[in-house]
């Protein structure tokens, strides 16, 4: 928690931590939000968080990078107006805090741009608020980091703490203007043109077949052990060198080495 002390202070109020050891008891907390397939949710006002414990979520899951996702949503509710902030910017900001990121989401962002089916901003928050379509939700949480990454990078870490704080006061949209000169919809038009980059790379990335990717790691990790190789030549050409002058003196620097066959003259 201290990780956040100067720019989301957790305040004087506890944070519980309910740890689930069964779907039965993790739906019982959770009513709505626990019957869809989520891994921890948090009651951000009440400082609550609920987590489905290891066992549950199997193999492979970053169980620190989930609790710290919803501890963020709990320090986000004590350091902003929670009408003032948007669900998306909630989201993507405990995604990218959490330093979440999965492969998954850049192909679902290529998809929809490709597709065309980027969810509008002034529609974006209701996905989260009524998700029923899991597709679409999951759609909403790629979308959601890739804004809030995207904001961070043409603000400024400054920029966007202040904008937080600046939450307490006034809507997002007005912080966002305040701190960047931009309007909702004109940063939303900056991020959805720069998907482009996304999806070339996705593009490209899925065109290679298994044997394609294979080869092409193969082949890098060969060009690395040559340059690798190259450089340990040279290290020890220098060390030779520095041997020899120390040997027989800085002389012998712009001179031939004798042949195989010859000896130097020791006059």
């Amino acid at each position: 928690m201290t990780a956040f002390d100067s720019t989301l202070p957790l305040g004087g109020d506890p944070v519980t931590v309910h740890i689930c050891t069964t779907l039965e008891s993790f739906h019982g907390f959770g009513g709505p939000e626990g019957l869809r397939n989520i891994q921890g949710f948090a009651r951000s006002s009440s400082g609550i968080i609920v987590m489905k414990s290891p066992e549950l979520l199997g193999p492979g899951a970053d169980y620190a990078a989930i609790l710290r996702h919803e501890l963020i949503h709990v320090l986000l509710a004590r350091n902003t107006d929670p009408a003032h902030l948007p669900r998306w910017l909630n989201e993507g900001l405990a995604m990218s805090l959490s330093r979440e990121f999965r492969w998954q989401n850049q192909w679902q962002l290529a998809t929809l741009y490709w597709q065309g089916n980027v969810i509008p901003y002034d529609r974006l928050d209701s996905v989260f608020e009524a998700p029923g379509n899991e597709t679409r939700f999951g759609e909403a949480y790629a979308q959601a980091l890739s804004m809030t990454n995207h904001l961070r990078g043409i603000a400024g870490e400054n920029a966007v703490w202040a904008m937080l704080g600046d939450l307490r006061e006034m809507p997002f949209d007005n912080a966002l203007q305040k701190r960047t000169g931009l309007t909702g919809d004109e940063f939303f038009g900056r991020w959805k043109g720069s998907l482009w980059r996304v999806a070339l790379v996705s593009s490209i990335v899925s065109g290679f077949t298994l044997f394609q990717v294979a080869a092409l790691l193969l082949i890098l990790a060969y060009i690395r052990k040559r340059l690798w190789g190259r450089r340990r030549v040279r290290q020890w050409m220098a060390e030779e060198k520095d041997e020899d002058e120390v040997l027989f003196g800085s002389d012998l620097e712009g001179r031939d080495p004798p042949g195989p066959w010859e000896e130097e003259d020791d006059r």
